[in-house]
């Protein structure tokens, strides 16, 4: 796979896992991240310690049969339940193809399955390196603001 892909596929996966992390907490408002929640100790700035400890939770709100692990199933009906809660449809087609590719991307070792540490690879550190601006090493809602329109860019010059 070259390297833009996987940068993409990192992308996705981020999104899949880390966005919409607080869903639990502060309610669905679909599948973004809600930055307030994932902020736990109201700074105005997300760190990475905050960004691993929502993804923990966003992976344990996944796994409905609490056996430790995401499955295609667990992962489809996540995305499901977040497009019927912001009144989106979505083309099953299409996710089945999604789903499969974000745990064949993710599954190291190939069990059909995805781990907590395959989960997260690393998401929370690439996301703040991604997203952090000036360099401090968290996020403010301004950096958040703008690693989502500089995505939306990229996403619709891909697409367009």
């Amino acid at each position: 796979m070259k390297n833009w892909a996987k940068i993409g596929l990192i992308a996705l996966t981020s999104t899949a896992l880390i966005g919409g992390m607080a869903y639990a907490e502060k309610g669905n408002r679909g599948g973004k991240i809600v930055f307030e929640a994932v902020d736990t100790n109201s700074d105005g700035f997300v760190t990475q310690a905050e960004l691993e400890a929502a993804q923990a939770l966003r992976f344990a709100n996944r796994d409905t049969n609490g056996d430790g692990f995401v499955t295609e199933d667990e992962l489809r009906a996540g995305f499901l339940e977040r497009a019927e809660a912001s009144g989106r449809e979505i083309d099953t087609e299409r996710l089945d193809a999604r789903v499969a590719k974000i745990v064949r991307a993710m599954d190291i070792d190939n069990d059909g399955k995805l781990s907590p540490a395959e989960a997260s690879q690393g998401n929370a550190a690439r996301f703040i390196e991604r997203i952090d601006t000036d360099g401090d090493g968290k996020i403010s809602v301004a950096e958040m603001e703008a690693g989502k329109a500089k995505f939306k860019e990229r996403k619709e010059k891909r697409d367009g």
